[in-house]
């Protein structure tokens, strides 16, 4: 019994940092990719700072931590968002063609409405 209690003592701090915020944003850049038949246009972003990438963070809820996601569908990104972390990391995320989902390779996940029209409102192409 003291064994099992020590086990599960020394596996709570893998628990407790999952899902664990990795660093602080300091940047993003994002590419939109527009689809007309068969061509792709692709549409540049200039790099925002620290306010607009922490404003694209309140799309994606959890972009930050290593959660893991069952879901996952076979859908074309239409947008990919790169956040440059304070400690100059780097953290890419795929956005569903329906600006619907998001996904950083480790699951789908819900983006929040309004993404796709902040994205082409408020940041400033190349």
């Amino acid at each position: 019994m003291r064994m099992m209690q020590v086990a599960v003592l020394a596996l709570l701090p893998l628990v407790a940092a999952c899902g664990k915020p990795r660093a602080e944003v300091k940047s993003a850049a994002v590419v939109e990719y527009v689809r007309e038949g068969a061509t792709q246009k692709n549409v540049h972003f200039a790099p925002v700072a620290v306010t607009a990438a922490k404003e694209l963070t309140a799309f994606l809820e959890g972009w930050d931590t290593d959660q893991k996601s069952s879901m996952a569908g076979a859908w074309m990104e239409s947008a990919e968002i790169v956040f440059t972390l304070a400690d100059g990391s780097r953290i890419t995320v795929g956005i569903s063609s329906e600006f619907d989902h998001w996904s950083s390779g480790h699951g789908d996940f819900p983006v929040k409405p309004g993404l796709k029209d902040y994205i082409e409102t408020k940041l400033p192409k190349e």
